[in-house]
């Protein structure tokens, strides 16, 4: 797991947070039910819906105003790519997390350009969720595993090429090439503090 972020102004002030409000969107009903059903028992995350596909999603999402969107990247109609790009510009300060079950580049590029803030498995547990969902929340970013083996394998393969990043004086590397979208250079920014 790679997360970065910092304590939440909440709990720096020594006040419990609010209430994170969460939608809940994937093509399969099974797994809305078992997200949902596992996230209500939460305490400081309200499930405030749920969608099918990312049509219903971008209607949801106007409608109910969630902090955070868990996000199925495939779906028929619409899928999560396109879903995340109309809400983040829509609603800039709601924050998606992509819940797939598909690790290629291709897909987690297209998520990540499209404003998503995390990549997770759809296998992985409650409670990575729920952390996941808490630390984007406050800003951060968020890759799973199965996500960070994906980054860190292709980048390896592309260690023939010229890097896209530089090392300063043993300083964390500063990302400056035009291979990557702003999203990701803030991510890996993060990641490498």
């Amino acid at each position: 797991m790679c997360a970065m972020g910092s304590k939440s102004q909440a709990e720096a002030a020594g006040m419990p947070p609010p209430s994170i409000h969460v939608l809940i969107v994937d093509d399969d009903e099974r797994v809305r039910s078992s997200l949902t059903r596992n996230l209500v028992i939460k305490k400081g995350i309200d499930v405030v819906g749920e969608a099918a596909d990312g049509v219903e999603a971008i209607a949801a999402a106007v409608r109910l105003m969630p902090d955070v969107v868990l996000m199925d990247v495939k779906m028929p109609r619409m899928g999560g790519i396109e879903a995340t790009r109309e809400i983040t510009g829509r609603l800039p300060w709601v924050k998606v997390l992509a819940l797939s079950g598909f690790f290629d580049s291709a897909l987690m590029n297209g998520m990540l350009e499209a404003g998503a803030a995390g990549y997770l498995c759809k296998t992985c547990g409650t409670a990575e969720i729920e952390a996941a969902i808490r630390h984007v929340a406050e800003g951060g970013c968020w890759l799973g595993d199965e996500a960070s083996a994906v980054v860190v394998a292709e980048r390896r393969s592309n260690a023939s090429s010229p890097s896209p990043c530089a090392s300063i004086g043993g300083e964390p590397a500063v990302c400056t090439s035009s291979e990557l979208t702003p999203r990701e250079r803030n991510c890996l920014a993060a990641v490498a503090s």
